[in-house]
């Protein structure tokens, strides 16, 4: 096929190979598909000239197949219900994809690659059969959507995914719940028949087709038929009680619920009965005290009501009635008549009845609640006195009320504007730290004068039988007072609260301490080399807290700031500069520098 008078010519109509003319050279002119057509059979006619000087051979031309087509599922997705009670083992869903390569490139694989963490099922590489693994529970989980992927073996291999979701349906596996299953209870002999005893509450983790409504009976223990239990889970009586004849009932209640098989289970009830009560339980006033560093305050006990009943056998019970202002701020405990604080509560007064039952009789009280946040101003003007040998709960029975009233009258300001700011016990011992601020009806406290404090504690001392140890005051005199040029300041704690009662009030105060500020005269001073400034401080025994905040500004690369000199705590804080990329520290500006 060489020569050059030679004409050659394809005899087949075929569009992917064109005639050949010349040289003989056959090549492709179009894309081949060995899905389509796996071989050609060419009649190829060579001629020289005339029809005499010709001749004609078939050409075999093979297609071999690539991997160029990818798995596909024979749906775009799958949706399949279980049971959740379906065995391990058991066939969930059988899933189908096709390939259009060749038998070498078309085998598949099946797998699981998403959707399954726990591993409960598992699918057949070639069969694409889905089985469960592991037993299944709707309740923790109802539904799984798994990406299952089919790999053909090809090379490279190509693949494809499809979502399956299963749906696992409920089985009536779990039975009914009592939130209880042990109850004791007192009732009086004089309750009145078809009186509420007691109102059972029941659960059920299955769907609603197998779990409500409920069926309540009472197994044993109502043989005489004085009680009865109707299809809402309420107890009531059937029949008066008489301690004489029967002084303690347990009955065992059964609940049944609507699935199938239905399940059920039972609680028990002890009911105790006692004589009827004779006397109203009594109960005394509350008033509680709470002090703030600022923000709300929310979610804890504020108080407890104290009641007692003269018929020892009586259980009493407390009921939030109402509260002002009406917002949803506070609930009862009605067991233990603890209070508590729902709602944040901003600075302010507030007012609560409460209603207290011993089953027959009830009585009503009041609660009063104080809530009052200190600012800095207050709190730098206030005083602390360190108690020798006194509990905040001998304090604050015996001695608070008149130090308000005496300490009130020295300042000209009533007795309620003087303010319990901090209450705590020292550490270690058994003295107290009292924090008193004051402000007057008009506005803020005004300083107390300094040489009024030595007579006024004096005069406190002497009334009131208390013991000073010591005394904190911002216009402080004596050797315990910081340096010149210093002033004590205190800071209260947002995070350490005390809570102190007693039978008729409540308070609650954070932690305090005091610290000495040492501020500079508002002016600057210059060193210029061998020299240094001296600061004495005073550490307190109790809070050993230290900072130094400072200004400065040098063209010096290095040097020493300041430094510490205490047995316990110490510190340096020198200035060196090293290449870094930022501003220039040794420019000649002011720097601010706070040292912990």
């Amino acid at each position: 096929m060489t020569f050059l008078d030679d004409l050659y010519d394809l005899l087949d109509d075929l569009h992917d190979l064109p005639r050949l003319a010349f040289f003989g050279l056959l090549t492709l002119v179009a894309p081949l598909d060995f899905e389509r057509s796996r071989a050609y059979y060419l009649s190829v006619e060579g001629s020289r000239g005339r029809q005499s000087l010709s001749d004609i051979t078939t050409v075999i031309v093979n297609v071999t197949d690539v991997n160029d087509n990818p798995p596909v599922f024979e749906e775009g997705g799958y949706r399949v219900e279980i049971k959740e009670d379906l065995t391990p083992g058991s066939l969930v869903l059988k899933v189908t994809a096709t390939d259009q390569d060749g038998p070498v490139n078309s085998l598949l694989r099946y797998s699981i690659v998403s959707g399954d963490p726990l591993q409960q099922f598992s699918i057949h590489p070639r069969s694409g059969e889905i089985s469960v693994v592991t037993a299944l529970d709707r309740e923790e989980v109802p539904h799984y959507s798994l990406t299952v992927q089919a790999a053909d073996e090809g090379a490279p291999p190509l693949s494809s995914a499809v979502l399956i979701t299963i749906t696992v349906a409920d089985v009536n596996d779990n039975p009914p719940i009592f939130s209880q299953v042990n109850h004791s209870l007192l009732l009086q002999e004089g309750e009145s028949t078809g009186s509420s005893v007691l109102q059972l509450l029941v659960t059920d983790r299955d769907t609603p087709r197998n779990g409500p409504p409920f069926s309540f009976h009472i197994v044993s223990g109502n043989e005489e038929r004085r009680f009865h239990v109707d299809q809402g889970g309420l107890l009531s009586l059937s029949a008066p009680l008489r301690r004489k004849v029967k002084a303690h009932h347990q009955l065992k209640i059964q609940v049944t619920d609507s699935g199938h098989p239905p399940l059920s289970s039972i609680c028990v009830v002890n009911i105790n009965v006692t004589e009827q009560s004779r006397y109203p339980p009594s109960v005394v006033p509350l008033e509680v005290f709470i002090s703030t560093s600022g923000g709300l305050f929310a979610n804890q006990v504020v108080g407890r009501l104290h009641a007692s009943d003269q018929d020892l056998q009586d259980v009493l019970s407390y009921k939030l009635v109402s509260e002002n202002p009406a917002e949803g701020r506070f609930s009862i405990d009605p067991s233990t008549g603890k209070i508590w604080a729902e709602g944040g509560l901003e600075e302010g007064f507030y007012t609560l009845n409460v209603s207290v039952t011993d089953g027959k009789f009830s009585v009503w009280t009041g609660v009063r609640v104080h809530v009052w946040a200190a600012d800095q101003r207050m709190l730098d003007l206030g005083l602390t006195l360190q108690l020798v040998g006194l509990s905040p709960e001998e304090f604050l029975g015996d001695h608070w009320r008149g130090l308000q009233r005496s300490l009130g009258l020295a300042l000209s300001v009533p007795r309620q504007e003087v303010q319990l700011a901090s209450l705590q016990q020292l550490h270690g011992s058994t003295d107290l730290e009292v924090l008193l601020v004051w402000r007057t009806p008009a506005g803020p406290a005004q300083p107390l004068p300094p040489n009024r404090l030595p007579d006024l504690l004096s005069d406190m001392e002497d009334s009131l039988g208390l013991r000073l140890l010591r005394v904190k005051h911002n216009g402080c005199l004596g050797a315990g007072c910081p340096p010149r040029g210093c002033r004590n300041a205190v800071q209260l704690s947002g995070e350490l609260r005390s809570h102190f009662t007693t039978a008729r009030a409540s308070y609650i105060t954070p932690h305090h301490s005091w610290e000495s500020v040492c501020p500079c005269n508002e002016s600057a001073v210059k060193f210029e080399g061998k020299s240094y400034l001296k600061y004495l401080h005073r550490m307190d025994e109790d809070h050993q807290n230290f900072r130094l905040s400072l200004s400065f500004k040098t063209f010096q690369e290095r040097g020493l700031l300041a430094s510490t000199n205490s047995t316990k705590d110490w510190g340096l804080l020198q200035v060196s500069v090293r290449p870094f990329r930022g501003p220039d520290r040794t420019g000649g500006g002011w720097e601010v520098v706070l040292m912990l």
